[in-house]
């Protein structure tokens, strides 16, 4: 048995981290989802219908309609075995070509002092991502963590 085994529920989770931000309570949209600000960027907190998991989701640019080959693959590469978004999964929002920083978490198993660090590392990788997709010389941003496998 883990350290951890006690399930949490997602209104549970946003209770600790409305304590984490001193705030009184975070509330929910009419989908039971709750958006919060950081440093002027949307953070959507998404539970799925049988509250066992939830997904977290950030814009981080807009692809332009010329974008090169060599950052698409860029963005590619950053989604293998998540090394270089945290552990999260860039997306493509083809309609609009918006591009999302999304990452799925189970709340069965879940210590809401282990997710507040991963929600660190995931506002981390979507500020990366956002400097990549902004300045169009930028480099893509270094794996955030180590590749367990080797090809």
């Amino acid at each position: 048995m883990g350290m951890h085994t006690q399930a949490t529920n997602f209104s549970a989770l946003l209770g600790a981290l409305s304590k984490t931000f001193g705030l009184d309570s975070l509330e929910t949209d009419e989908t039971g989802a709750c958006v919060l600000l950081f440093d002027e960027n949307l953070v959507s907190l998404q539970p799925d219908p049988d509250d066992e998991r939830f997904t977290v989701a950030t814009e981080v640019g807009t692809l332009a309609s010329d974008v090169g080959s060599a950052r698409l693959e860029n963005l590619l590469a950053a989604n293998l075995f998540g090394a270089g978004t945290g552990g999260a999964t860039l997306g493509l929002l083809k309609e609009t070509r918006r591009v999302l920083l999304t990452r799925a978490f189970d709340l069965v198993h879940l210590d809401p002092a282990a997710f507040e660090k991963e929600l660190e590392t995931f506002l981390n990788a979507a500020d990366q991502w956002r400097h990549y997709l902004g300045a169009g010389d930028a480099p893509a941003p270094e794996p955030m963590m180590p590749m367990g496998i080797r090809a």
